[in-house]
């Protein structure tokens, strides 16, 4: 349950320079996976709007699976924990062949994450 816990908590520290409002995201560049610079999880986005976020702890490694879709630069994720579902769009800051910054729509919290090769 904690593992559940503290992927649910993760998904929410993915949501971080800004985009000019005429830039397009290529949805191309999403796709891959990613790593937060400051937490011990990856995410990975596929083509089919398919989200998996797996995160470590000790020797268990626990998967979480959702889904993702980008609207202009707002990027809408729903991430299933078990029973738990969690509903974030973030907005895309910056985004680039290794690097991906967002924020949360709140402005409260802004994460760079790095693609993991």
């Amino acid at each position: 349950m904690r593992i559940a816990i503290g992927c649910v908590l993760a998904f929410h520290l993915i949501a971080g320079a800004s985009l000019a409002a005429d830039d397009k995201i290529d949805p191309k560049k999403l796709v891959g996976k990613w790593q937060p610079k400051d937490a011990k999880l990856r995410i990975e986005l596929t083509a089919d709007g398919k989200l998996a976020v797996v995160a470590k702890e000790g020797d268990k490694e626990f998967t979480s699976a959702g889904t993702w879709k980008l609207d202009g630069a707002k990027l809408a994720m729903t991430l299933q924990a078990g029973e738990n579902e969690t509903r974030e769009t973030m907005t895309i800051l910056k985004l680039t062949d290794d690097e991906l910054v967002v924020e949360t729509e709140k402005k409260d919290m802004r994460r760079t994450l790095l693609r993991v090769k």
